[in-house]
């Protein structure tokens, strides 16, 4: 509310309410919010704050009246959409509510409270999907805003909701994602699946973490009980040695596609003014660039026609194929003067592979604080789940060819079962508008 005729009196109003409301003492500040809405008609804070007065007394219709008053005065207002879907569903009119909550979110797509509502109608229309959907996003995005992570953080009258509703995450997000798991239960055994349901228990937090190497700290999904180094050796992997045989082939095509002058990516869209998050080094024009060949499991198919040898040498190699997620296959580009600042990759499922085309002096990598100078031609593998970081600190480009390959100590099986995990996690995930694993 800006203040305007009568405008700083109604704020001063209001922060009277607010303290009375601290102290308890809800009849004086309804008689000071009854006050604001007289100065100001449809004043938000104080026609949600007599609805829901309204309302706790059974005066449904009287709630509904008020609200609609002030909606016609601010039909753009998701609080009051929010607060009359609220009244609808105390009135156990689901259509009604389930109108005003999704109004309330085209209004304001971050109000993690109407989501929430929206949540409780989907559980009564017998929607458990769109519930555990809904339920979710709300406790993501207000726990983002620091609100509903204990009971400090938890107005007293949505505790008993958010209560119900991480109830119904935990049991709904477990069903949901051992579920994909049971055809392989059922062909293999679920013997087979020991280390993935591990996985999963991590994941969902019903145990802690227990890693093997305290260095290692995957983001997102860790898969126990497989050994444990920041490096592999490439002589272990049968491929290594043709991959290497190809590197002049698959050169001759990046230089191909560097002179063409075709504009490259910066690695995962990094927006401007995040670079100093990501890059550092003694360059202003620091840049870490792309040409990808798979990118989130997908073929760029017009890169894969213009590197024909570097595409085929790529899908010999055993690739992380899990659907919407994987193989991240490209060439990796550093300009001079570039450093790569610490970070962990996803899951230690996957190791990633580095076939070293152009390498300057002064360039080199750090995996787990064990530090590799790249020498052109000859692979490294490495478990990205460590820590690592990488440089350039010559005055000429750096490129190597980046693959994700599958951990060799997986079986058949458990590859099988984790793509269908990591797939299904990302269905829901983005069913719920969230980006992130």
């Amino acid at each position: 509310m800006s203040p305007g005729i009568g405008g700083e009196a109604a704020l001063a109003q209001l922060e009277g309410a607010r303290a009375l409301l601290d102290k308890g003492d809800f009849a004086q500040a309804e008689r000071i919010y009854r006050a604001v809405l007289d100065r100001i008609p449809g004043e938000t804070e104080a026609t949600n704050f007599l609805s829901m007065q309204l309302l706790a007394r059974g005066q449904k219709s009287d709630a509904l009246k008020l609200l609609e008053q002030a909606i016609q005065l601010k039909p753009g207002d998701s609080v009051l959409r929010r607060s009359r879907g609220l009244v609808h569903l105390q009135a156990n009119q689901l259509d009604e509510a389930l109108i005003e909550f999704r109004d309330a979110l085209k209004l304001a797509p971050d109000h993690y409270i109407a989501r929430l509502l929206l949540g409780d109608t989907l559980a009564r229309m017998g929607n458990s999907h769109g519930a555990l959907v809904n339920y979710f996003g709300a406790l993501v995005a207000a726990q983002l805003k620091g609100q509903w992570r204990d009971l400090q953080t938890t107005p007293p009258w949505q505790r008993q909701l958010v209560a119900h509703a991480t109830a119904y995450v935990v049991a709904g997000r477990r069903e949901l994602f051992s579920r994909c798991l049971e055809p392989l239960r059922a062909t293999y055994g679920r013997d087979t699946l020991t280390r993935v349901e591990a996985a999963l228990s991590m994941y969902l937090l019903d145990v802690a973490p227990s890693y093997q190497d305290d260095r290692q700290r995957p983001s997102f999904l860790y898969i126990p009980e497989l050994p444990t180094h920041p490096y592999f050796d490439p002589q272990k992997f049968d491929w290594v040695a043709e991959l290497e045989l190809k590197t002049a082939d698959i050169r001759a095509e990046l230089s191909a596609v560097l002179a063409s002058g075709e504009k490259l990516d910066p690695f995962h869209d990094i927006a401007t003014d995040r670079i100093p998050d990501y890059l550092g080094g003694t360059s202003p024009t620091r840049a870490w660039d792309t040409y990808f060949f798979y990118r989130h499991g997908i073929l760029l198919e017009s890169h894969g026609t213009q590197s024909p040898l570097t595409l085929a040498a790529l899908d010999a190699l055993p690739l992380t194929r899990i659907r919407d997620h994987a193989p991240e296959s490209l060439f990796s580009v550093l300009r001079p003067g570039t450093e790569i600042k610490p970070h962990r990759g996803v899951t230690n499922a996957r190791l990633v592979v580095h076939l070293p085309l152009v390498i300057p002096e002064d360039c080199a990598l750090s995996v787990g604080g064990e530090m590799h100078v790249w020498k052109e031609g000859q692979v490294v593998i490495f478990d990205d789940t460590f820590e690592h970081a990488a440089w350039n600190r010559s005055e000429h480009v750096r490129s190597v060819l980046i693959a994700d390959v599958w951990n060799p100590y997986l079986d058949k099986v458990e590859q099988q079962a984790i793509g269908s995990l990591i797939a299904a996690i990302g269905d829901f995930n983005q069913d719920c508008g969230i980006n992130k694993m």
